[in-house]
């Protein structure tokens, strides 16, 4: 549909005057300092060994805020987990990333609530009420959150004493002060109401418990009794608990194969302390989730993410395969604009983002011809150079040449190698045979794996190396009655089991000869047979052997196929303004390629509405430009200085239109059209009309003042919205000025 719209071109140069990375850059340079409603709160921790950290939890080496934590014992840094520094800790990481700033760090390795651990008394006695600057200009400054990561150090060394949420309140505080706890729990109460009272504004998140590794099953009933029971007397304080029981159950999070988290871990617990802080603060807090689903990837952050509105992510992907990626934000996707080579890069998260990666091995197929022994031709970007420190010269078949890209043939794939040859290469004027393909670039290297074809009884194999020998699988032509002194075409191919197994098979010039499992050492049967090939991945950075190579071969190509595939058709079909197509898949390797594609049918109106997609044929337009005209009996004419108008706009029978005057505007519209006769017809006069023309025809707006006094176009500075529903799609909807020019 043609719609030449001159303020529809103003308006796109006004935007594109903008510099194009005008958005983004404001966007990071927000951080959780600026876009965090939490910013610049303070927050203190009082916990065990998960929360220590030298320097901080203890005040060794750095100014210290409270000065009751000097004597701190510390578990981080520690060398059995070596990787989690200061920055990884959970409470830096939740400080980071909502603009908080730590007061106090009150953790101590070892500590209990109740019982005496570690050269201290249980933490519900005074370590619960030490989170607040004592020293300093700040002095008296006290916490905004507290997050408590105790108890679990009770777990471990005093089940008997674990008791549970029926406490009798009434007797352990009363208005004298506090009775002597006997279990974990009633300690619990009182902890929690000598903080609630010391530090009144402050909002308090206290740890449940996670399973250690290796947990017994009655020690995680009794963790699950536990954690109900915090939940019920935290409740009574209104303490939120912050759930670890359900979200670290990853062993690999774990770093000394106990308890204390690695920074996987770290990261995991971050995330669950931000959760709850920002579904449980009185401060208004706007956060999104960042949720990742990994395949055969790994990422450089352990969990699934909260995220400050407006704030940026970063995420590092790696695979030992090609990755493919699926990123979307708020619903959309936005794969293209944030993702590259592996690095993920939201400069401001504005919704919730589900990142999907998945590492795919894609199969490649490579084709080298030959002239006898030169190379002539190479199909699939897969280039042979000479390898240095080769001592072989001379033609290309001397002497071993690296591979581009490593030809790798894995056992659950379905692979095949196929080459054309007369006669066999050699890996020494000696000897008898040699390797097509290798991993190694020195033939005389231990574990190294090979296809080779040999002149002695015309042995084609695929093997290894080792101490012991050269250890060979594969079939000997001469036993079938092959002559391999003779041109054949020869094909490997790989095929899967039902089971998963797989075994490799050979053909000659087409014919299935048998699988490639009778057992050589180097050239001597064995008499045996073996699957030794089932489950054997080769990754053959090489192409020949060290010396002599294809001396007595004259070879016309060798071609491999990584994947034979096994596409599975998926058809797309077009739509009325979308293209069809149909996406192949291979059911094996998941290779992809879209072709057949199938032009838009375009759409089918019936009174303005398309019969297939339902889609409203509509046109928009901001009415900004006017001519003047003259209204008289049932006509309109193009005197000047009367009564104000615009282009006429062409519109067919059944075509609906609809219009009204622009804020702050108090005259009066009407719809002027041309009738049979060509006179302009105008309707009532108005301030806003709809109205469905029953013939094609061309229609303009008329305008006048409320008192009908004249209007001119220098006094007139607003817009009309002019809507037309179209019957027709491909309609010619044009504004033209008073000398018919179109604008």
């Amino acid at each position: 549909m043609k719609r030449t719209l001159s303020f529809l071109l103003t308006l796109l140069m006004l935007v594109t005057s903008l510099p194009l990375n005008a958005f983004t850059v404001l966007a990071e340079e927000l951080t959780a300092e600026e876009t965090s409603p939490l910013a610049g709160k303070t927050i203190s921790i009082l916990g065990a060994s998960i929360s220590t950290y030298a320097g901080t939890s203890n005040g060794k080496g750095a100014e210290t805020t409270n000065s009751t934590i000097a004597g701190n014992v510390k578990y981080y840094p520690n060398t059995t987990i070596p990787e989690v520094t200061l920055e990884d800790t959970w409470w830096m990481q939740t400080a980071e990333d909502l603009g908080l700033r730590l007061l106090v760090n009150n953790a101590w390795s070892g500590s209990a609530i109740l019982p005496e651990r570690s050269g201290t008394v249980g933490a519900y006695v005074d370590r619960c009420v030490q989170l607040h600057d004592d020293t300093g200009e700040n002095a008296g400054e006290e916490p905004d959150i507290i997050c408590i990561q105790m108890g679990f150090n009770d777990f471990s060394y005093g089940k008997d004493t674990l008791g549970n949420a029926e406490i009798d309140y009434d007797a352990l505080i009363t208005a004298d002060g506090y009775g002597t706890p006997s279990t974990t729990m009633e300690a619990t109460a009182i902890m929690l109401h000598k903080m609630t009272k010391r530090y009144p504004n402050a909002e308090i998140y206290m740890f449940n418990h996670f399973k250690r590794i290796g947990q017994s099953a009655s020690d995680t009933a009794l963790m699950e009794e536990l954690n109900a029971s915090i939940e019920t007397v935290c409740a009574r304080y209104g303490v939120a608990v912050v759930d670890l029981y359900s979200t670290l159950t990853d062993p690999k999070h774990i770093g000394d194969g106990k308890l204390h988290p690695n920074r996987l871990g770290m990261d995991v617990i971050t995330e669950a302390v931000k959760t709850a802080i920002l579904e449980n603060t009185k401060y208004t807090a706007s956060y999104h989730t960042v949720s990742m689903t990994l395949e055969n990837a790994a990422a450089d952050y352990g969990t699934d993410k909260l995220v400050m509105d407006g704030d940026g992510f970063t995420l590092h992907l790696e695979s030992p395969d090609e990755l493919r990626v699926s990123v979307t934000m708020g619903g959309k996707d936005v794969t293209s604009s944030v993702y590259e080579k592996g690095e993920i890069s939201i400069s401001a998260v504005t919704g919730d983002v589900k990142i999907t990666a998945k590492g795919v091995h894609l199969p490649k197929h490579y084709r080298w011809e030959f002239d006898g022994t030169d190379l002539v031709a190479a199909i699939g970007d897969n280039t042979l150079t000479k390898t240095a420190g080769t001592t072989a010269e001379g033609v290309f078949p001397d002497t071993i040449y690296d591979l581009a890209s490593p030809i790798v043939l894995r056992h659950d794939l379905p692979w095949q190698v196929e080459w054309k040859c007369q006669g066999t290469w050699k890996n020494s004027e000696s000897s008898s045979g040699g390797r097509l393909f290798t991993s190694t670039p020195v033939n005389a290297e231990y574990n190294a794996r090979y296809l080779f074809k040999s002149a002695t009884k015309w042995l084609i194999a695929m093997g290894e190396k080792t101490t012991t020998g050269s250890h060979n699988y594969g079939i000997a032509l001469e036993d079938y009655g092959i002559d391999g002194s003779a041109l054949h075409t020869y094909r490997l191919e790989n095929r899967i089991a039902a089971d998963g197994s797989n075994m490799v098979y050979l053909f000659v010039d087409g014919e299935e000869i048998g699988a490639m499992n009778h057992y050589y050492v180097g050239t001597t049967d064995k008499e045996t047979t073996s699957d030794w090939l089932s489950g054997k991945d080769f990754t053959l950075p090489y192409f020949g052997t060290d010396t002599h190579g294809l001396t007595n071969c004259s070879i016309e190509y060798v071609e491999v196929w990584e994947c034979a595939h096994s596409y599975t058709a998926t058809v797309t079909p077009p739509t009325c303004t979308e293209k069809g197509y149909t996406t192949y898949i291979c059911a094996v390797c998941e290779d992809s390629y879209v072709a057949d594609e199938a032009a838009a049918t375009g759409h089918s109106y019936e009174n303005g509405v398309c019969t297939i997609c339902k889609h409203e044929s509509s046109a928009t337009f901001v009415i900004t430009e006017f001519v003047n005209g003259t209204y008289s009996g049932n006509a309109l004419t193009f005197s000047p200085n009367t009564r104000l108008r615009h282009a006429p706009i062409s519109v067919k029978a059944g075509d609906h239109c609809s219009f009204s005057l622009p804020d702050g505007w108090t005259g009066y519209i009407c719809l002027a059209y041309r009738d049979q006769n060509w006179d302009y017809t105008p309707k009532a006069w108005v301030q806003e009309y709809s109205y469905t023309f029953p013939s094609d025809t061309e229609a303009f707006v008329v305008m006048r003042k409320d008192d009908n006094s004249m209007i001119s176009p220098e006094e007139y500075t607003g817009e009309i919205t002019f809507t037309i529903n179209a019957v027709d799609p491909d309609c010619d909807l044009q504004f033209r000025d008073y000398y018919q020019n179109e604008i």
